[in-house]
This record gives C-alpha cells, sequence and structure tokens, in this order.
C-alpha cells in the first residue's frame, strides 16, 4: 500500500518531467539538424538546406533538403541555383521535426534572423565549400550568413528559455 501511495504521489512529477524534457529535445533536435546539414554537405560535396517554418501555435517544423546530382550529367546544383521548394526534381528531403504535434504542446519556439528580427521562415544553405548562406522568404535571395541565426526555444509551463545559435560558420551551438 505504501509503494501504491509513493507511486500515486510521484506520478504527476514524472509527467511534467518528461513534458519538460520534450522541450529541452527539442532544441536538441534543431541543433541535430543543423549540424548534420553542414556535415553532410561537405562530406557529399552537395548543397543541403535547412528549411525552419514556424506555425501560428508558436512551434512549426524543421525540414534538411539536399540537392540531387542529375545522372550521367555530373553537374551539381549549389544553394544559390537549386529549386529548394516541394516537390522539386533538384533536391530531396532528408528528414524534418514537426514541432505542432501534441508531444511538444509546451514548446514554444520562435527564430530570428542574423539582423535580431523574427522570422517565420528560415533557409540556411551549407554549399559544399564551407560557406553558410541564409534566406528569410521562400521565394528571397541566398545571401552569406555574416551574423548569428537564433532560435529561442522556450518552455511555455516554466518559462525557461533555451536558445540555439546558428553563427557564420554554420556549427550550431546550445545556450541554456
Amino acid at each position: 500500500m505504501i509503494i501504491a501511495m509513493l507511486a500515486a504521489l510521484a506520478t504527476p512529477s514524472f509527467i511534467a518531467m518528461i513534458r519538460d524534457r520534450r522541450v529541452v529535445r527539442a532544441g536538441l533536435y534543431v541543433i541535430d539538424e543543423y549540424r548534420e546539414a553542414r556535415t553532410r554537405a561537405l562530406a557529399r560535396g552537395i548543397a543541403v538546406l535547412v528549411h525552419w517554418q514556424g506555425d501560428a501555435s508558436g512551434r512549426g517544423k524543421i525540414t534538411m533538403r539536399e540537392a540531387i546530382v542529375a545522372p550521367g550529367a555530373g553537374v551539381t546544383k549549389g544553394c544559390a541555383t537549386s529549386d529548394w521548394s516541394d516537390g522539386s526534381a533538384d533536391t530531396r528531403v532528408v528528414n524534418e521535426y514537426d514541432f505542432a504535434s501534441p508531444t511538444y504542446e509546451l514548446l514554444n519556439m520562435t527564430a530570428f534572423s542574423d539582423a535580431g528580427a523574427g522570422a517565420p521562415i528560415t533557409d540556411v544553405c551549407y554549399s559544399p565549400d564551407g560557406r553558410t548562406s541564409v534566406r528569410y522568404a521562400d521565394n528571397g535571395v541566398m545571401t552569406p550568413l555574416t551574423g548569428v541565426l537564433k532560435y529561442e526555444v522556450l518552455n511555455n509551463r516554466t518559462n525557461q528559455k533555451r536558445i540555439v545559435f546558428v553563427p557564420p560558420n554554420g556549427v550550431a551551438r546550445y545556450q541554456l
């Protein structure tokens, strides 16, 4: 009976701890996407793009796409010359995380451009030669990333904020 009472008392805090860890994990997913994209671009010699699309709920989706080398052509398209839109024959989806699912109900994620303005869309492209380009609109022009792109990952219940930084070299970092 004592064990049952202790289990009943611990269950709410255990559930809260699991939800808090999901918010932390969301920030780690963002970092992993950027690090994997950069590594993939350098290792495979192709352009790789990380696309963030925020939504009204304060969550959103992050997608990694890579350029496709046309068979027989041997020509690899770069960050500025690839068509990164959905359904394009130039690129393919490598992976994506959708934070709009109920799993992340405590999450609020906001992206900020390298100029510090809120950015509902960010595209960061890694070229095979190690350059990092960015744009803040689906049809915008890719420009070199010269500042620091930032994501604020907020836990709505505890108001704990973690920050993901993407500096000009493209190696994402996490701040608690």
